[in-house]
């Protein structure tokens, strides 16, 4: 499936290439020294194509091997085409804190589940001091504009908390699938009820990338706040990344309350691109009921997290593949030592 894939992509490049390359003027001359082409970056105008459609799954096997607090994340998200933004949404970005208008809008759609559980898993009721279980079921729409020297998101998540969020009926499945221990203690769930969460994030291009060195180098800072009746926090951190021709990579990122997604270059030469990437995240919380529970008999949430996330991205002819592995420190008052958990990202150029 695939390969077909690669194939076809190949092929539709090879066809648009082909016109230019015939039009072109050909000189001949023994002396002439290859050079790479300049690809196309962050700080370049983002011209419109096609969409983008990122499957992210986040699971703590795939860090520390445990099954606990934050254990499972899936998301399905949709990066539309750039284009130019509407009058009215910069209007709206600037009488809104920390975002900014921008040259260039791409429309975010995505549709996720979260899963939380206490540290043991075989009790009827979480043990006491031990986080609560808890599910979050959300679909989101975002706005992301975009200049030569940020990049703002204007976002809404709005679903469902507890039982209808579907997250115990998912983790016994998949524990059943795979032999792991039965989580006996869904049936604790309060009952069901609204979440939403707004969310303005915004990067700043600090450094930016270099066509012109086969090793290139990006800082984004970034900064955000997100209010609801799921959690209220406010972040800032910093985005270091480095490889070959990031500007024909998406830029990392997580399920939140991690790192929020960011517009980047469509990926359109069809070759291998790679990054490694670090990030650098402290959020101050005033609540977060994922934490203390619907109900509120949970322990009490840290009013400061802290995440370090670091991972590699492959790119070719469009598909990409990111691993990232997450530190984060507790967000429990109770809880004694810090969550490691891993994340799988394809993303697919359309």
């Amino acid at each position: 499936m695939i390969g077909s894939r690669l194939l076809a992509v190949a092929a539709f490049a090879a066809c648009l290439a082909a016109p230019a390359l015939a039009d072109a003027p050909q000189p001949i001359t023994p002396l002439a020294i290859p050079v790479k082409p300049a690809p196309v970056n962050l700080t370049e105008e983002v011209e419109p194509g096609g969409g983008r459609l990122v499957v992210t799954l986040e699971n703590d096997i795939l860090g520390s091997g445990t099954d606990r607090n934050y254990t499972n994340g899936l998301r399905f998200l949709w990066l539309g085409e750039a284009g130019a933004v509407p009058d009215w949404l910069n209007r709206l970005a600037g009488i809104l804190p920390l975002v900014q208008e921008g040259s260039s809008s791409r429309l975010v759609l995505e549709l996720g589940q979260s899963i939380f559980t206490p540290e043991s898993l075989d009790a009827s009721r979480p043990p006491e001091g031990q986080r609560p279980y808890a599910g979050w079921l959300y679909l989101g729409l975002s706005a992301l504009l975009e200049d030569e020297t940020q990049i703002s998101r204007l976002g809404i998540l709005a679903g469902v908390l507890g039982p209808l969020a579907g997250a115990g009926s998912t983790q016994s499945a998949v524990h059943g699938w795979l032999g792991m221990e039965h989580p006996n203690g869904w049936d604790s769930q309060p009952g069901s009820r609204p979440g939403f969460q707004i969310l303005l994030d915004r990067f700043w291009k600090l450094v930016q990338a270099d066509p012109a060195d086969a090793i290139e180098l990006e800082i984004l800072p970034h900064a955000g706040v997100a209010a609801g009746n799921v959690y209220d926090q406010a972040s800032g951190g910093v985005l270091i990344r480095f490889g070959g021709d990031l500007g024909q990579q998406p830029l990392p990122s997580s399920i939140a309350p991690g790192l929020a997604p960011g517009g980047a270059a469509k990926a359109e030469d069809g070759g291998f691109h790679w990054s490694f990437f670090i990030d650098l995240t402290g959020r101050a919380v005033a609540h977060n009921v994922l934490v203390s529970g619907l109900d509120g008999a949970g322990p009490e949430a840290n009013w400061l997290v802290g995440d370090v996330t670091a991972g590699l991205t492959i790119t070719y002819a469009g598909i990409s593949i990111t691993y990232a592995r997450t530190l984060r420190t507790p967000e429990a008052a109770t809880q004694e030592s810090p969550d490691s958990f891993g994340g799988v990202s394809i993303s697919v150029d359309f």
